[in-house]
């Protein structure tokens, strides 16, 4: 009877089902095992039929698969609650808090910024960070290079904060970013590119240091070899002393000072102290850049700070030190051109 009037999917549905003749029909509900309702499994069911809508693609299976590895997690609740609350951003973070008319403003009280969208700002040092650990790892298998934790996230943080703030523009467009451009100092400054470079073969570093002035001449550049260093905050900061000593015997009286060490750049202008491992490096700089009569220190990208680079490099060629007056060899010519070019370029779009 059962199997001519019903569909045969729903035949074997109805067959399955035990019948009483003892008890009165009720209310039961089929999410459940225990025939009791809970949200806990209408919230289950309604992300079921969202998965059966939209396709089991293989994004909802790895969502899935990442949902229950980490309520799986050997952690405390509580930071598995946080984590589920990060993901989800359900945070009372000020931006948050600012969306939903608590706050007025959403600027941090520990680095006195607003985020405009704070999740792509978390995803991006997250992913940065992530990034470091794993190029790390395989510096220790393939280089036998060991980097300490904390060096290897700044330097993640580091390079991820230099790729936020260049702009790439169309190459024929007038309006090529300044951020990859050479720039000249003031008229009363001379300015000072440092830069170091690794050569973990022959256990050496090398630093190179260029002094220009405001029409792009080089009044002095250098390359030195120094003794092999943990990492390259280090590197740099040996650049930057070896530089500001050389300035000094050179009597320079107001110098402005280009690293492209972002991590370096904020310890010395904001007094940081999470470099702990060379601060004696760091108080021998500050006391050298009291001796001048003014000095400005700004982080640049890599590709203004190329000739510096070109100099550190040519270091694993000598075996102590090089300096140039007034010129340099063939190796930076290029570089110094496009310099020089930039500075052109900025007098013809004033």
């Amino acid at each position: 009877m059962v199997r001519a009037l019903f569909n045969p999917n729903l035949v074997q549905k109805i067959l399955k089902l035990q019948v009483s003749v003892y008890s009165e029909d009720s209310l039961y509900w089929s999410h459940e095992k225990n025939g009791s309702f809970s949200v806990k499994s209408v919230y289950r069911n309604l992300q079921q039929n969202q998965h059966l809508s939209n396709g089991q693609s293989s994004s909802g299976r790895s969502e899935a698969v990442f949902w229950k590895s980490l309520w799986h997690l050997k952690l405390p609740k509580k930071m598995k609650v946080f984590a589920w609350r990060v993901c989800q951003e359900k945070l009372p973070t000020y931006l948050n808090l600012k969306k939903k008319h608590v706050l007025d403003d959403a600027t941090c009280v520990l680095c006195n910024q607003a985020r405009v969208r704070g999740s792509d700002s978390l995803l991006a040092r997250f992913v940065a960070i992530t990034w470091g650990l794993w190029d790390r790892r395989n510096k220790r298998i393939y280089e036998n290079i060991s980097m300490h934790i904390h060096v290897t996230v700044n330097n993640a943080l580091s390079l991820q904060q230099e790729y936020a703030q260049v702009e790439l523009f169309d190459v024929s467009n007038q309006k090529i970013t300044k951020v990859v451009r050479w720039h000249p100092p003031p008229n009363d400054f001379l300015k000072l590119n440092i830069d170091g470079a690794t050569f973990p073969e022959h256990s050496i570093v090398g630093i190179g240091v260029v002094l220009r002035d405001q029409y792009g001449e080089v009044v002095v550049a250098c390359s030195k070899v120094e003794k092999e260093v943990s990492f390259v905050e280090f590197i740099e900061a040996v650049a930057l002393l070896r530089g500001l000593q050389l300035c000094a015997q050179w009597g320079v009286p107001k110098i402005m000072l280009e690293t492209d060490c972002l991590v370096l750049v904020n310890a010395l202008n904001e007094n940081s102290v999470c470099l702990t491992d060379f601060a004696f490096i760091l108080q021998d700089i500050q006391r050298l850049m009291e001796g001048f009569q003014e000095v400005k220190l700004v982080h640049v990208n890599r590709l203004r700070n190329l000739v510096a680079y070109f100099l550190a490099r040519h270091t694993w060629l000598i075996d102590d030190i090089c300096m140039w007056w007034d010129y340099c060899l063939s190796f930076v010519n290029q570089a110094l051109w496009l310099d020089k070019l930039a500075i052109c370029k900025d007098i013809l779009f004033e």
